[in-house]
């Protein structure tokens, strides 16, 4: 029996410029726009993630106030 993978529904909506790009994209690439969606935001919040970690390591600027 196979189960969801993905089950909290998103509905956003995009400017049409930006939709009509990632349409592009994904037709090319011959992929689900969701797919692609959750790549970005993937990334994302791996880019967030390692962003916080490189302010964390950062030496304090107060004198370690």
């Amino acid at each position: 029996m196979r189960t969801a993978r993905f089950n909290k529904p998103l509905t956003i909506a995009l400017h049409p410029e930006v939709f009509d790009r990632i349409k592009q994209i994904t037709d090319a690439e011959k992929r689900s726009m969701a797919d692609w969606v959750r790549e970005a935001v993937d990334q994302a919040l791996s880019r967030q993630a390692t962003d916080l970690v490189d302010v964390a390591r950062q030496p304090s600027r107060n004198g370690g106030r």
